[in-house]
């Protein structure tokens, strides 16, 4: 059953406003001797064990190295790495063969959307390397190449952009609202959690979907946009939801419901 246990909530700004600061320096992770031969291993395994359909590549990526909050910012420490160390250095035989070396540790993005009549867009994911087939909301790694502006690591850019490449939907310098961020502790990771309304109604996403090329999104829901509703759905798929998705939603639910609906989910 997934808990917060698995979902740490390592910012919450659903109460006040926060800026992210973003450093980066153009450095690689340092693994010590043996271990990137390793790291290459695991991922040619993976390639060959790995479902017809999926979307396997070696994309880059940006690691965190240090997180710092401080009143109303968030200081990110950036530096490089990839979807190959990320998936190599997080499964158990590279971790007990090389306990010290790092761990990557890429940041994404994620979005609690909801639609003009009321619900919360939430997908079932496909082809893809981790939590195929489960929940989630809209969401994806940083990319170097692509979410870098004016020579800024910009995140919003990110969120919105993923919800261009998977919905088909152009939220473009609307997206404002953040809700935090949240750690995955089955697949680590970090990533920054927003919030944006759609002008939108879910049968109108539905069918912008519908319309185009099927990617990585099997399907979009929708969960209706009140207390009792979340909360149901969140508790009713521990099972089979992202755990990154799980946090994005209650802190959505949080900020819209409140401290006392998010208290339930503590126990």
């Amino acid at each position: 059953m997934l808990t917060l246990n698995h979902c740490a909530i390592l910012l919450d700004a659903t109460a006040s406003d926060y800026t992210f600061q973003l450093n980066y320096q153009a450095t690689d992770l340092a693994y010590p001797a043996g271990a990137e031969q390793q790291i290459q291993r695991l991922w040619e395994e993976a390639l060959t064990r790995k479902h017809p359909g999926t979307l396997l590549f070696n994309g880059k990526l940006f690691n965190v190295n240090a997180l710092k909050v401080e009143a109303q910012s968030v200081q990110l420490g950036l530096c490089n790495t990839n979807y190959q160390q990320y998936l190599a250095t997080r499964q158990p035989s590279f971790r007990q063969r090389y306990p010290n070396a790092p761990l990557a540790n890429p940041l994404a993005v994620c979005i609690a959307l909801t639609t003009s009549d009321h619900y919360i867009l939430v997908e079932r994911r496909q082809h893809t390397d981790t939590y195929s087939d489960c929940y989630h909301v809209i969401g994806g790694f940083i990319d170097p190449d692509l979410d870098v502006l004016d020579a800024q690591v910009n995140p919003k850019h990110a969120i919105e952009r993923e919800v261009h490449e998977e919905l088909h939907l152009d939220v473009f310098k609307q997206v404002n609202n953040v809700l935090g961020l949240v750690y995955d502790n089955l697949n680590p990771h970090p990533e920054i959690c927003f919030q944006h309304a759609l002008q939108l109604s879910l049968q109108a996403v539905q069918a912008q979907l519908a319309s185009k090329t099927p990617s990585e999104v099997k399907e979009v829901i929708g969960v209706a946009n009140t207390p009792d509703a979340l909360a149901d759905f969140l508790f009713a798929h521990q099972q089979d939801i992202a755990v990154t998705g799980y946090g994005c939603l209650l802190l959505h639910g949080k900020k819209t419901f409140g401290a006392e609906w998010f208290a339930q989910f503590k126990r």
